[in-house]
């Protein structure tokens, strides 16, 4: 029974915590991305997520900085990103959040995000 208890708390807890965009505010090292089996290790890669409605994204493989405005969907827990320009990098991205680590989930391309946030 206490098992029960305590995971029905932490359950809550997480659900909670997603029910506004305060969990992923922040800048947010990008560790690894993963597609189907394959997985990639990142080495200079971040995006740090303004609670004004900006973002700011470093490459580190192409040396490039994004810039652009996020919304997020509470209901869907779903982050649109749509960059500075206009062009292609608008994308939309479904947000879990386990522990210490923010999780992108692209159901585009069955791919997602590692992340941790950077203090």
């Amino acid at each position: 029974m206490r098992k029960t208890l305590v995971l029905i708390f932490i359950f809550i807890g997480i659900g909670c915590s997603q029910n506004s965009s305060d969990f992923f505010i922040g800048k947010w090292q990008i560790l690894r991305v993963v597609e189907d089996t394959t997985s990639i290790v990142l080495n200079d890669n971040w995006i740090h997520i303004k609670s004004d409605g900006t973002f700011t994204g470093y490459d580190g493989e192409s040396n490039t900085n994004e810039n652009g405005k996020w919304t997020y969907k509470i209901n869907k827990k779903v982050l649109y990103l749509d960059d500075a320009s206009g062009d292609s990098m608008n994308s939309k991205w479904i947000l879990s959040f386990k522990n210490d680590t923010l999780f992108f989930k692209n159901k585009k391309n069955n791919s997602y995000l590692i992340s941790k946030k950077v203090n």
